[in-house]
């Protein structure tokens, strides 16, 4: 009987601890504040590499981890940057002086647009700002469905004087600093 008194407390005792233990862990679970998680939303779960060495860009879908489309963008050895924001995929090729959309539900390359060899080029939303910073020249242009509108190289949106500094505001306006009349506009 002894035996089975010391069995019946040894099994309560146990069953205390794990109450205690679970109760504990609930306890410290809900107050936790947890850790940052990034949640990228790419509607399409997919995202764009650059490949510099084959001069393309590729479109990579994450569900099943390999690439749907490849576009050519360059020429092998061309200097090159795809810019990318939310509704814009746009390459510079610096090397020959021109700008590409790239349509992301179909990765077909647009219309090439020539801008002036030593440009800057930003890009936000739908915006795209090509700056040309010794001519102090700057212009705004749009990323449209059948390509990229407003460029004339004779007809910039703001001319100041030499080295002028120009970026873009989330949206998508031209911030730029003119040294010469010391203005920001």
């Amino acid at each position: 009987m002894t035996s089975l008194l010391q069995s019946k407390r040894s099994s309560t005792a146990m069953g205390i601890v794990l109450i205690v233990v679970a109760t504990l862990f609930v306890f410290v679970a809900a107050r936790a504040s947890g850790s940052a998680a990034v949640d990228l939303d790419l509607n399409t779960g997919s995202a764009w590499l650059v490949s510099r060495s084959d001069a393309e860009t590729a479109r990579i879908n994450g569900a099943v981890r390999e690439a749907e489309s490849r576009t050519s963008v360059a020429s092998t050895g061309d200097d090159f940057v795809v810019l990318q924001s939310p509704g814009a995929l746009v390459v510079h090729n610096r090397t020959q002086g021109t700008l590409t959309p790239i349509d992301s539900a179909t990765s077909a390359a647009g219309p090439v647009l020539s801008i002036p060899m030593d440009a800057e080029v930003d890009v936000t939303g739908r915006s795209i700002l090509v700056h040309q910073p010794e001519a102090g020249e700057l212009w705004m242009l749009e990323l449209a469905v059948d390509g990229i509108l407003g460029f004339d190289p004779s007809l910039p949106n703001f001319t100041g004087s030499t080295s002028t500094l120009a970026g873009m505001a989330t949206d998508g306006s031209a911030l730029v600093f003119d040294p010469g009349s010391q203005s920001l506009q």
